[in-house]
């Protein structure tokens, strides 16, 4: 009996005990799993990134990264991406990951605006004040405008650049911190889940005090110096030249393009050979108030034979005198992605550079217009013409062509350079012996410094357009003519100096003033140019 009653009482718990079983069963079903249960961490790292060089010469610096760690698993790069896939059950940290998002392109957006918008407001402001000079208006409001409103926007989208990433960090961190504390749920037997993506980066090494959030990684570069003789740098290039301004007291400004070849047999020889040719001459739209000296002349906006300014130059330099020095340089041995960011490094090494003295030759051929609002003098030995009687009075007219001022004539010339420079030669290359900045790297150029004498055994002017405006009462006529100013004075010697940088590959960097053969007066110049660079090196 007493058997049969805890029978029935152990069934009829039981049967009582089953639906709070099933109901336990099913609220265990709709707790959190899956990508709830994987553990996520953000290390804030501080880079320290030591530079050692084969001298034993030891330098650092700091930078700081973001990453992840998921399960405990090797840290990788803050990526949205990488992230994202976690946050799926997860509605507020998820929101926050797509504002950090937002801000991140925001953050390059603007940055890319305030570029380009600087970058254009700078050249609208340059074209707009060669074409206000072009047309007699002496100003450079436009190109001090543009230039500052260009660099004040460039500015301007780098700060708003560097708040928008000050808040995308914040969203960063926010969608880590959110997760953590309203969806992670850990597994109770304490296993992790995979992470979803791994990466792997060099090992760390934890410092005394490490509170297992920051984390010091140490990147110690070692390299071999491979080459290191500026005396016998070769190398052979084309130079696109797309900006080149010069300006003159002869035609106001002018804008160039071109090209040049270049080739560098090695510190002894050197030779270059460069055109160029005008997109926009100085010409001038009115020439109003220019009087020749005996009678009211006014000349006509182009010469009688005009042609685009351009100017062909062909050089050769030989070293008479050379020496190699030891100085301690800064070379770039490469950058490294460290959490979405450029890490670059750079080193100092003791290495040589070549002085060398050179003699220069070689000659250009150039043509331009001469035209200057402050008054040109041009004269000519042909006789008045007088065939052209006053039908009033039956009298010939009596045209003065001796002192054309004003005037406006092309100047062609032959010169012939000679002169002497400076070169500061730099040919140095490594291999580097790490994995983050493997391989070769070269850092090579020349720098120089010049100055020529200029002599043009062929000096020529072309033709003036000469435009008489003749006015009496009862009669008025215009008569156009083209007069060759033959017996202006003409200085056949000139000179020019200016510095040079340029290299195998890169950017070619020219600046030059100087006086060209021509007038006797009034016939100084200066120059700019940019040009980029393309070549072989061997």
């Amino acid at each position: 009996m007493t058997n049969l009653i805890k029978q029935l009482t152990i069934l009829t718990t039981g049967l009582l005990l089953l639906p709070l079983s099933l109901l336990a069963q099913e609220l265990n079903q709709k707790q959190p799993t899956g990508l709830n249960n994987n553990k996520i961490e953000l290390l804030i790292r501080d880079i320290e990134v030591t530079r050692t060089n084969s001298q034993g010469n030891i330098s650092s610096y700091f930078t700081e990264i973001p990453q992840l760690r998921i399960n405990n698993g090797d840290p990788v790069d803050f990526k949205s991406s990488v992230l994202q896939p976690y946050l799926q059950d997860c509605p507020s940290a998820r929101r926050q990951l797509e504002l950090f998002d937002q801000e991140i392109k925001q953050a390059k957006k603007v940055k890319r605006i305030g570029l380009l918008a600087g970058s254009g407001l700078i050249l609208g402001g340059l074209f707009s004040n060669i074409a206000l000079l072009s047309k007699d208006k002496e100003t450079y409001v436009p190109f001090a405008l543009g230039f500052g409103l260009g660099i004040g926007s460039i500015l301007y989208g780098g700060i708003k650049s560097r708040k928008h990433r000050i808040v995308a960090n914040r969203y960063r961190d926010n969608s880590v911190k959110l997760y953590n504390k309203k969806c992670y749920l850990p597994l109770e037997n304490g296993a992790l889940n995979l992470p979803l993506v791994q990466d792997s980066l060099p090992p760390e090494k934890k410092t005394a005090g490490n509170d297992g959030i920051t984390r010091h990684y140490q990147d110690t570069v070692l390299y071999e110096l491979i080459e290191n003789d500026p005396k016998n740098y070769r190398f052979a290039s084309l130079s696109l030249i797309p900006l080149d301004i010069e300006g003159a007291n002869y035609h106001g400004f002018t804008y160039r393009i071109g090209l040049a070849l270049n080739y560098h047999h090695s510190s002894r020889f050197y030779a270059n050979a460069s055109y160029k040719i005008a997109l926009v001459d100085n010409l001038t739209s009115s020439s109003d108030g220019g009087k020749n000296k005996g009678g009211n002349v006014n000349p006509r906006i182009s010469p009688a034979d005009y042609q685009r300014a351009q100017e062909l130059r062909v050089l050769g330099s030989l070293e008479f005198f050379g020496k190699d020095k030891e100085v301690s340089e800064e070379i770039y041995l490469g950058t490294q992605i460290i959490g979405g960011l450029p890490v670059q490094t750079n080193t100092d090494i003791q290495s040589k550079r070549r002085i060398s003295w050179s003699v220069r030759a070689g000659v250009t051929t150039y043509r331009s217009v001469l035209y200057s609002e402050s008054g040109l003098d041009f004269s000519s030995t042909e006789d008045p013409r007088t065939e052209v009687p006053n039908p009033l009075t039956g009298e010939p007219f009596v045209l003065h062509f001796d002192q054309l001022e004003n005037g406006m004539a092309m100047l062609r010339s032959t010169n012939l350079s000679a002169g002497i420079s400076r070169r500061a030669i730099r040919n140095l290359k490594i291999e580097v012996h790490n994995k983050a900045f493997k391989g070769k790297k070269r850092n090579s150029f020349v720098s120089e410094w010049y100055a020529d004498l200029l002599y043009a055994p062929k000096l020529e002017l072309g033709k003036v357009n000469y435009e008489y405006h003749y006015r009496d009462p009862g009669f008025e006529e215009d008569y156009q003519y083209e007069i060759l100013p033959d017996a202006t004075p003409l200085r056949k010697l000139g000179w020019r100096a200016g510095f040079r940088f340029y290299s195998a590959r890169g950017w070619d960097l020219q600046l030059e003033v100087g006086q060209r053969p021509g007038l006797t007066k009034n016939m100084e110049y200066f120059s700019c140019s940019a040009m980029k660079t393309l070549g072989v090196e061997f």
